[in-house]
């Protein structure tokens, strides 16, 4: 696209005069929804290069706000209008919602995953990512109706608070142009470049806006006339946080390896320091500051002047937001998950409810057998007869199903999954879109429910088990009945790399936890009634079949296997490699030598195949047979027999 600087000698001036608070069209009246490649373009940008005071009647005091300034400073996940409370649902993807203060009435508008919600004329306005790396404004009525996309050029998902509304203006962050800030009209028309800076934590307070500029010498906090002039330096080595409020700027700044809690006035006079414990997080509600210390996550309240602190609970606190008289935070003791708590820290509870799985009278209790082949380590695809079931967006995507041919592509559930298992008439995966839950649904689409409300990442389904490494409980080794009864902790170590057979578990315990330690391969009875070491020995992946296990090392990734029980471990060919797994008597493996590419290795008549390369690939998965392969040098996903013959993409 060409740049927006090349479009100054099409710029048209300003007309003298121009007001922020023209009346908005009523909804149902806007201009039609803008489609990608079309509405506003590069050229019919208008740049406002100038720091000089401005000559023209620019206002916004009086206008309506879409949010106030201590949500915008935590990605505006909450916005209240009218009695509502508007947010972000983070147990459905960010999912766009509305509830009554006493969470009645509760409304979805089917919109994910969303940030910095605003609401204002009849309008919610707010961020929507609608690829890994790209995001735009959107709006529609608070009734739900006219979607539309108004953003001409992309939008920063991730950064703070990157959109504001006022009257009829909306101030963003173009994340196509390096995070500069801009202005355009509520419904998307005449974009305004307003500076040059990588621009962060937008504000508005009467007819400033306060932001925190990425400088290749630290962060500033400046601010900025709505118009684009006037932009002033206020402070140096800030973070992120800050909240105009009643006269005064609060915010952190950099001391000492610390971030300090300061404020100063408006027009940066009267700059002191409040609080020298280092926070991570701060918001304001009804005169009073709440924040949180970052070395020990507890959340506080105090005066405004930082005085009179209260810790308000124990529990381990990031990104406090008020809405509804509650506060709401994640939870870092629970892996993250959203919570709310009073304002006088009583009645902490989860900020989420759970659809629990429901009895089926059709099926039986459970069905026999491995739900995913041991070879399957990642497990995005899993086949039950004819049909493949898979889930490659573990973000926003969904479970879809399609016949071996790779024709007839259809969705089972709109929900991201991971660690798919099949077993009988049941998919059951964890939900990446609710916390990693353990999860299951019918193949039909039907059934969905939670089975475990524990974040789990890893999953294997044998017989009337779920068997799964707990995020909740310290990456240790648990279990579930499949119909959520039963939960049992069957290790004290934290474990991962999960293989099954008919009678132990076989893990390598996870070095993520200070308290494992330990190197090699253990395992474990079924019922956790006996753990064992088989090997000390340092390894970098492994598989299981029959009574072997099949594994490369970690110092120099040579191909090896060993008994079970230990009692014989031998090289395989004498080469190195990455191992994809067993499959049908061959041992399939990325070579490292000369061939630089995927090999299989025949374990009876020890016969060597390169059957794809020269490349890279990952995510092997085998499905009888079938191989479904990812190739990381084109992007894209392959089908092919498992000799390598009749290669094709797999076009889901």
């Amino acid at each position: 696209m060409k740049s927006l600087h090349q479009s100054l000698m099409t710029v048209l001036a300003l007309a003298l005069g121009l007001t922020a608070c023209s009346h908005s069209p009523p909804p149902g009246t806007a201009a039609a929804p803008l489609k990608p490649g079309t509405g506003p373009t590069a050229t019919s940008v208008q740049v406002k290069p100038s720091t000089a005071p401005s000559d023209t009647e620019f206002t916004l005091c009086g206008c309506e706000p879409g949010n106030t300034n201590t949500n915008y400073g935590t990605h505006g996940c909450f916005a209240e209008k009218d009695g509502w409370i508007y947010y972000a649902d983070a147990s459905q993807g960010a999912r766009l919602m509305r509830k009554r203060a006493d969470d009645t009435q509760i409304t979805d508008y089917n919109e994910k995953p969303v940030s910095s919600i605003n609401v204002a004329g009849g309008w919610i306005y707010y961020i929507k990512r609608t690829r890994l790396e790209e995001a735009y404004i959107y709006r529609m009525t608070t009734e739900g109706k006219s979607i539309e996309r108004i953003s001409p050029i992309p939008c920063d998902y991730d950064s703070c608070a990157n959109i504001l509304v006022k009257g009829d203006y909306v101030f963003f962050s173009n994340l196509a142009e390096n995070g500069s800030l801009y202005r355009m009209k509520t419904d998307g028309t005449e974009p305004v470049r307003l500076n040059a800076r990588t621009s962060r934590s937008l504000t508005l307070e009467g007819d400033w806006i306060y932001y925190v500029a990425k400088e290749a010498q630290g962060d500033e906090l400046r601010t900025i006339r709505p118009d684009g002039t006037d932009d002033r330096l206020l402070a140096e080595e800030v973070c992120t946080n800050i909240i105009p409020y009643e006269g005064w700027i609060y915010y952190t700044s950099l001391a000492d390896d610390q971030r300090v809690l300061m404020r100063m006035r408006l027009d940066g006079s009267g700059a002191m320091e409040l609080l020298r414990d280092s926070l991570c997080g701060m918001t304001i509600y009804q005169d009073q500051l709440f924040y949180v210390i970052r070395e020990t996550g507890r959340l506080y309240r105090a005066e405004l002047d930082g005085s009179e602190p209260v810790l308000l609970m124990n529990t381990r606190a990031f990104g406090v937001q008020i809405a509804g008289g509650w506060i709401y935070f994640s939870n870092a003791d629970d892996v993250n998950r959203p919570y709310r708590v009073r304002l006088d820290g009583s009645g902490m509870e989860p900020a989420y409810t759970v659809d629990w799985i429901r009895d089926d009278p059709e099926e039986p209790d459970y069905a026999r057998g491995l739900g995913v082949p041991n070879s399957n380590a990642h497990s995005r695809f899993v086949r039950g007869g004819n049909w493949i079931y898979f889930s490659l967006d573990h973000y926003m995507g969904e479970i879809r199903k399609t016949l071996r041919n790779g024709i007839s592509i259809s969705t089972v559930i709109k929900r991201p999954g991971n660690h798919l298992n099949l077993s009988g008439h049941y998919l059951y995966f964890i939900d990446t879109g609710f916390y990693d839950c353990l999860a299951r649904v019918r193949i039909d689409g039907t059934g969905y429910g939670i089975v475990a409300d524990q974040s789990a990442s890893e999953l294997v389904v044998i017989d009337e088990w779920m068997y799964f490494v707990n995020q909740s409980l310290d990456q240790t080794l648990c279990r579930i009945r499949v119909d959520g009864t039963g939960l049992q902790q069957l290790t004290q170590m934290a474990v991962r790399n999960l293989k099954l057979d008919d009678e132990w578990i076989y893990f390598e315990p996870s070095l993520t936890n200070d308290q494992a330690g330990e190197e090699g391969i253990w395992k474990i009875r079924l019922d956790g009634s006996k753990v064992l070491p088989v090997t000390g020995q340092a390894i970098a992946l492994m598989t299981l079949d029959q009574d072997w296990i099949y594994y490369t090392t970690e110092s120099d990734h040579e191909l090896r296997r060993m008994k079970t029980d230990a009692t014989q471990d031998e090289s395989i060919n004498g080469e190195t490699g990455t191992l994809y797994g067993i499959h049908q008597g061959w041992l399939y493996y990325y070579a490292t030598g000369k061939d630089k590419g995927m090999v299989r290795f025949h374990l009876e008549d020890r016969t060597r195949e390169l059957i794809l390369g020269p490349g890279t690939y990952s995510l092997v998965h085998f499905l009888e047979d079938q191989i479904i392969y990812y190739n990381n040098d084109m992007n894209t996903y392959h089908m092919m027999e498992p000799d390598g013959s009749e290669r094709r993409e797999f076009k889901p």
